[in-house]
């Protein structure tokens, strides 16, 4: 998980040590079941570049453990309307 996140985000020692501290749940996530399908739910589904991802991940790390078909979707869709 720390490596994806270090080498998918380009995420900092100081940037994950402050996810981990606010959201420790981050460290249980799946790469494969959690953290890709996200990522790229939020970046084709959304279409949110690079950049503005990794913010969001930093500030929001929470929505690494959400579930895109459960959570996020239907967020969005509610949102949409």
């Amino acid at each position: 998980t720390i490596a994806f996140l270090e080498e998918g985000l380009g995420l900092r020692f100081e940037h994950l040590r402050k996810m981990v501290m606010s959201h420790p749940q981050v460290l249980s996530c799946s790469v494969e079941e959690n953290l890709k399908p996200t990522i790229a739910f939020l970046e084709e589904g959304l279409g949110l570049r690079f950049e503005h991802l990794r913010k969001m991940v930093m500030s929001h790390p929470q929505v690494l453990s959400c579930s895109v078909e459960e959570n996020l979707k239907p967020t969005i869709a509610f949102l949409e309307e």
